[in-house]
């Protein structure tokens, strides 16, 4: 009887017992993996079945033999590299080696970048060492592609079997990642998104305050580490302005900026409109100190913080009286030194008498607005009535602030009053044979009719009445004599009155 050791169940033996000698075949019962065992040992037992009789051992060896079923294999993964960014071309970054997994015959390894991947671009890889190393595109950290990865590549690299037997890719080719730290260097400046900023900021702004801009203000810089590392500070004319700081004052990568008052005092429109200044973004942490400047145009607006201011304390007009409608009487002027709305002045009379007059509102120019002539015994213009109007021009500006200033008009007398006698007659007594009356009388200031005998005469500037020559009471056809006396003005034309 012969029989032998069934090692995991792959082998069997087969065949009938016998005499004398026999044979038994050995067969396989599992397919065979040269990876796994590259041979294998079976003992063998053959007894002699008689009384009596005995046994002897033997050991059969089975070796198998390779065929090409298994991908290659790469060694010494995972594969780590670190690499200064804009290294030059052919700088050796890592070497890969992978080996035909079908050790017993095995096939040349040949080593591919994978051209649909975005990163293959910056490298070379040498199909037959696996050395690879930088390519011809520029390895630039800050290249968006390198900073949407952090400056970390995983790059595939290809193992392909060489055969001159068309094998599927399952058991001829294989893949790795090789990680590629791209290592920063400081080649990048701290830079504004803009040249220049327009800004803008009320004027009297307090402290503390953002000013306007008109778009963000953004530093950057890409570099890694102590690299990106940067201040921000403000400069005019060669120093340091201290009217306004930015905040945040430090950044690292990228910041976005305000800028926020620090001296109200300069914020004044009417002092100064618009003033330019130079923000400096600056690392702080390398040898080199890169630097770059924006300019910052910042432009004040008005606030209404200005009263109209009149260019007179007081005005005097003369006018004639009786002036008909639309005779111009001056012109009040008020400024303000605001800009725009607030700057605009509107005037308005304001006072007992200012229906008598109106004022142009934007210009000013105060006129007549009655009109004797339709209502002559209404007229406010009668200088014999009043001499002097008192009024008050007002002036607001476009914020509602309002001055106020005093108008005299002064009314010039015309002509247009006759003299009247203070009494409708006059009496007095005179003695015959005198030249004196018995009591004083006075008029106003010639005689024009009645002088009997020229024996009368009146002084034309006080209307004093005195006889001339004697009276002869036995010559007069009345005792009474009546005397008609004028009083005559100094106008043109002469007025009087009798």
């Amino acid at each position: 009887e012969v029989s032998g050791i069934n090692i995991d169940g792959l082998f069997s033996f087969t065949g009938p017992n016998c005499r004398a000698s026999c044979e038994r075949n050995v067969s396989l019962l599992k397919a065979l993996d040269y990876e796994t065992n590259k041979f294998y040992q079976i003992a063998v037992n053959a007894t002699d079945t008689s009384a009596g009789g005995s046994s002897v051992f033997s050991d059969i060896i089975i070796n198998v033999l390779d065929q090409q079923d298994t991908p290659p294999f790469f060694q010494k993964v995972p594969y780590i590299a670190r690499i200064p960014e804009n290294s030059p071309k052919d700088t050796l970054v890592v070497t890969v080696q992978a080996l035909d997994g079908d050790r017993g015959v095995p096939n040349p390894v040949e080593y591919y970048l994978d051209p649909a991947n975005a990163f293959s671009k910056y490298f070379s890889l040498d199909k037959s060492t696996g050395q690879l190393t930088v390519g011809s595109t520029p390895l630039d950290r800050e290249s968006a592609e390198l900073l949407a990865v952090y400056g970390t590549i995983d790059l595939p690299v290809i193992a392909k079997e060489v055969s001159t037997v068309s094998q599927p890719e399952n058991i001829s080719q294989t893949r790795t990642s090789v990680a590629i730290i791209v290592e920063d260097q400081n080649d990048r400046t701290p830079t504004f998104n803009q040249a220049t900023f327009n800004a803008s900021v009320v004027e009297n702004t307090q402290v503390g305050v953002p000013i306007s801009f008109a778009d963000r203000v953004v530093v950057q810089d890409f570099d890694a580490g102590v690299n990106a590392l940067f201040n921000i500070t403000v400069w005019k004319d060669g120093r340091t302005y201290a009217d306004f700081e930015v905040a945040p004052a430090t950044g690292s990568v990228e910041a976005t900026l305000i800028v926020r008052v620090k001296n109200s005092t300069l914020l004044d429109y009417e002092t100064v409109k618009s003033v330019n200044f130079l923000m400096i973004a600056r690392e702080t942490q390398t040898t080199e100190l890169r630097s770059s400047t924006a300019t910052v145009a910042l432009q004040i607006i008005d606030a209404n913080d200005n009263w109209p201011i009149f260019d007179k304390t007081k005005y005097v007009f003369s006018i004639l009286e009786n002036s008909v409608q639309g005779v111009v009487v001056g012109r009040v002027t008020a400024t303000d030194l605001d800009s725009g709305a607030f700057g605009a002045i509107s005037y308005s009379l304001d006072g007992t008498d200012n229906n008598i007059f109106s004022i142009n509102s934007d210009t000013g120019e105060v006129t007549v607005n009655v009109d004797p002539a339709t209502t002559p015994a209404t007229t406010p213009l009668d200088r014999e009535r009043i001499s002097v109007i008192y009024l008050a021009a007002r002036a607001r500006d476009g914020g509602g602030f309002v001055s106020t200033v005093q108008l005299e008009v002064h009314l010039t007398d015309v002509n247009d009053n006759a003299p009247v006698f203070t009494r409708p007659s006059y009496s007095g007594l005179v003695k015959e044979n005198s030249l004196t009356f018995e009591s004083p009388l006075q008029v106003e200031y010639a005689i024009v009719d009645g002088n009997y005998g020229s024996s009368f005469a009146v002084n034309q500037s006080t209307g004093s009445l005195s006889l001339v020559k004697p009276l002869d009471y036995e010559t007069l056809t009345h005792p009474t004599i009546v005397l008609r006396v004028a009083a005559y003005d100094a106008g043109v034309p002469v007025l009087s009155i009798s």
